[in-house]
């Protein structure tokens, strides 16, 4: 599946590079030029296995993101309608597959997240109340399902990459709730976020708590793999709904953070 959306996922990075220069008219009217080929080709529609649909939503969050951005940079809805309803279908048809086709399970974790993460901000570029109510439902079920620890259940099941999975919800989880508090919307369970973060990132360095729950050393600390810069870019929208030294000091040492399937360079688009 990774080698299947490589593709998909090297546009996206380089689509995200683009948006990091909207102030330069080109540069808007390069990324609008863009998704109006993805739009046209009806692009990510033909998603027929299971797992394509499941993973899909971090990039279709990507999309919207970047979409945002055009409009925060100046770009009417008039300029790109055909853009906005094609991500209004993409957005109706993961509604449909989470509601009726994905596991029990996957519906409180990190894909889940990402999903809703995505279909909010269709729902808030389009003006679509009912799209951005099931979002934070969606956003709920997997926010609220935390432990007391802040350990999220459905990423603890996944043996030495608990740890890995717990940070990858939590960029999601995170931008959603910083975007819900920019228009003042209720978030659920934005209590339960801190615990979550607090969670992941005192076992960044060692892996200590993860392991205790899970009996397996994290990958981070086995050399299967090394924590990336922008597995934590989320703490920039963090920042925003938390005076958390903790957290600040790590983006600090990081920074610029940056992620593609959040929209960029966070560190520029949080204003830090």
């Amino acid at each position: 599946m990774q080698v299947a959306l490589k593709p998909v996922d090297d546009s996206l990075r380089a689509l995200a590079r683009l948006a990091d220069h909207l102030s330069d008219p080109a540069a808007q009217a390069c990324l609008i030029r863009h998704l109006r080929h993805w739009a046209d080709a009806d692009g990510l529609r033909d998603l027929t296995s299971q797992q394509a649909r499941l993973t899909i939503g971090a990039r279709l969050a990507a999309l919207a993101i970047l979409v945002r951005r055009l409009r925060i940079s100046g770009i009417s809805k008039s300029e790109m309608p055909e853009v906005l309803i094609w991500l209004k279908t993409l957005a109706k048809a993961q509604i449909e597959f989470w509601e009726h086709d994905a596991p029990a399970r996957a519906k409180q974790g990190n894909l889940a997240a990402w999903a809703a993460l995505a279909i909010w901000v269709i729902g808030e570029e389009i003006g679509n109340l009912p799209l951005k109510r099931k979002a934070v439902q969606m956003h709920a079920s997997v926010l609220c399902s935390a432990n007391p620890d802040g350990s999220l259940p459905i990423e603890m099941a996944r043996g030495r990459f608990a740890l890995h999975y717990q940070l990858h919800a939590l960029a999601p989880l995170v931008t959603l709730q910083a975007y819900l508090n920019e228009v003042e919307a209720p978030r659920p369970c934005a209590e339960t976020l801190k615990r979550v973060v607090d969670f992941a990132l005192s076992d960044i360095k060692s892996g200590t708590h993860t392991r205790a729950l899970t009996g397996y050393e994290q990958s981070y600390f086995t050399g299967v793999e090394v924590l990336q810069p922008h597995e934590l870019a989320w703490l920039e929208a963090y920042l925003t709904l938390e005076n958390a030294p903790d957290a600040r000091s790590v983006a600090e040492s990081l920074r610029p953070l940056y992620n593609s399937k959040l929209g960029g360079n966070q560190t520029k688009l949080w204003n830090h």
